[in-house]
Formats: structure tokens, sequence, C-alpha cells
């Protein structure tokens, strides 16, 4: 991840090799990412009453070789719970600030709760890369 830089606008084949993608990032995509909602179960009531406040962001598509494959390593499935070196809870609109306020070479901390299909758990990784 150190040198994740010199690889963006990449995706990378099942050998290792460098590609450059058929589908580009849209323009303004700076991180490259997709962004659904969903929200706790155990929060269902008071979603029902205010969406904006509980609602959260699931990554459900990112492009290939984009700094948020390369650099954050968000997958999909993966569904942010916090955002920054504090670690504070993250909705929805929480997370889309943050990714949009983070400064170019900056840091981003992003802590999402990972499904791994092979192992059949869940687990909560906090992710790190250095804003394009």
């Amino acid at each position: 991840m150190y040198y994740a830089y010199a690889f963006d606008g990449y995706g990378f084949d099942k050998n290792g090799y460098p590609f450059v993608p058929n589908h580009p990032m849209e323009e303004g995509m700076r991180w490259g990412y997709q962004c659904n909602g969903w929200f706790k179960p155990q929060e269902a009531d008071l979603y029902r009453q205010n969406k904006e406040k509980y609602i959260r962001c699931w990554i459900n598509k990112y492009w290939r070789g984009s700094p948020a494959e390369v650099r954050l390593g968000l997958d999909v499935y993966d569904y942010v719970i916090g955002v920054g070196e504090e670690e504070r809870d993250a909705n929805y609109k929480t997370f889309m600030s943050y990714m949009k306020q983070v400064q170019s070479g900056e840091v981003a901390t992003v802590i999402v709760s990972h499904y791994d299909h092979e192992t059949k758990q869940t687990t909560r990784i906090v992710r790190r890369g250095i804003a394009p």
C-alpha cells in the first residue's frame, strides 16, 4: 500500500499484471466508489422517523484501479461504520462529506464492517489511505 499512488487508474488481473480498465471513472468521482444506503436493524424505528440521520453507506461498486480500491482497499459490501482518526460514528451524509473534505495527500481513515465470503465472518477493519 505504500506505493499505491503509483497505480491510480490501473487495475490488476489475476496474475498481478496492471491494465487500464475499459470503463474509466466518471468525471468528478475522485475516489471511484459508489455507495448505497443501509441502517442498523436496532435503529429501524429511528430510521423511519429521521432517514437522513440514521441511513449509512455500504460500498456497492468501485472502479478497478481507483483510489477506493488501490489506496483504501474498499471492497464491495463493506459497510461504513466510522470515519476519521477519532473513529466517530458515520451516517451517509457524514461519510460523503468526510471523503470530500480530505485534502489531497492527507491520510483518510474509514472504519468498515467487512464480510468475508470464505470464512463467513464479519470483521471490523480500519482502512487508511492517502487521498488522491
